[in-house]
């Protein structure tokens, strides 16, 4: 179960945005990630920003188990944070150079998974935000996604109470009244944010039954219905099938698996894409079949051309049609 923590590494990978900015005037060299959170969206400090994390090595389907986003708050003024946290949904995000948005859900419209970030009084240094997996897993499913794409988190503010809360961005800040912080010579990208992932790598299982389907089965005792098919994490799994199964009116019994074995309760190590079809066969059904004949006994009676003995005969025959026959005229 990998972890790895990726950086905002460029300039062109943090900016902050004011809403109501006229003429649009985007800049990704400012040296604070500003959220700023008020009542009117269109409010001249009414700030969101964007964080874009290159190069995610996490290959397309995999299970995420946990995401979090951490940046470093700077100041006590401004450490009251009042967002909510969505992905850029897209498989690979474009830097803020190319696409100078954050706010515009045309250009980079967002995920549907969103997490808030409601907190006061964050205080100083190295601050993370809840779990934000949801957001993640979500990008990683999409068709496009390949390891070593980008991701972009959305800290888009809340409208409902003024807070600000201020994090430091890759290009740092000057020192001063409004930004204290400075970064000293080489110091640039050393309090950019971070994005800290675990995941699973994912197989895909495919269950499937010949020649019905819709039979029940339980892998770790969670239920399913041929065919099935999911993405799990690698490793050993017990499938249990039905000994018999009814299906549109005939019973079946299991009979084996396509590969050969026998197990109807099956331990198996999944460790790549995996595909099993469980095998039935229809149970064949008896019934009792009675021939008298009247006035007289005796007579020779065959079943589908097999002679069975003479009446008065009790045979067992398999469900289903048969040609009974005997003589059309006998001596006694």
């Amino acid at each position: 179960m990998p972890t790895t923590v990726f950086r905002v590494i460029s300039s062109a990978d943090d900016m902050q945005e004011n809403g109501p900015r006229t003429p649009f005037e985007p800049d990704v060299t400012d040296l604070v990630g500003r959220v700023g959170a008020r009542t009117d969206p269109m409010d001249d400090m009414y700030y969101c920003c964007g964080f874009r994390f290159q190069n995610i090595t996490i290959p397309h389907g995999a299970i995420i188990t946990s995401a979090k986003f951490s940046g470093y708050v700077y100041t006590e003024l401004a450490d009251d944070i009042n967002c909510k946290i969505y992905g850029h949904k897209v498989g690979n995000a474009e830097n803020f150079v190319d696409n100078l948005h954050v706010i515009s859900e045309t250009y980079r419209p967002r995920t549907v998974a969103s997490v808030p970030w409601v907190q006061n009084t964050l205080g100083l240094g190295w601050k993370e935000s809840p779990e934000l997996k949801a957001i993640i897993q979500e990008i990683v499913n999409m068709p496009e996604w390949r390891s070593g794409n980008a991701i972009v988190l959305l800290l888009i503010a809340n409208t409902d109470i003024a807070k600000d809360c201020n994090f430091i961005s890759w290009d740092c800040g000057l020192g001063g009244s409004e930004q204290p912080f400075k970064c000293g010579p080489g110091e640039k990208g050393n309090w950019a944010a971070k994005l800290e992932i675990t995941w699973i790598t994912a197989v895909k299982l495919e269950i499937n039954s010949s020649p019905i389907t819709g039979v029940p089965f339980t892998i770790d005792g969670l239920s399913g219905t041929t065919p099935f098919t999911s993405s799990i994490e690698t490793g050993t799994y017990t499938i249990t099938m039905p000994e018999t199964v009814a299906v549109n009116g005939a019973r079946y019994a299991f009979a084996g698996w396509a590969d050969g074995s026998t197990e109807r309760i099956r331990t198996i190590n999944i460790t790549s894409d995996t595909s099993l079809t469980a095998l039935y066969e229809v149970v064949s059904v008896t019934h009792t079949l009675s021939v008298q004949s009247s006035p007289i006994t005796g007579i020779p009676v065959t079943v589908d051309e097999s002679p069975v003995g003479a009446t008065p005969i009790s045979v067992e025959v398999v469900e289903g049609g048969h040609a009974i026959s005997v003589p059309p005229e006998v001596e006694v």
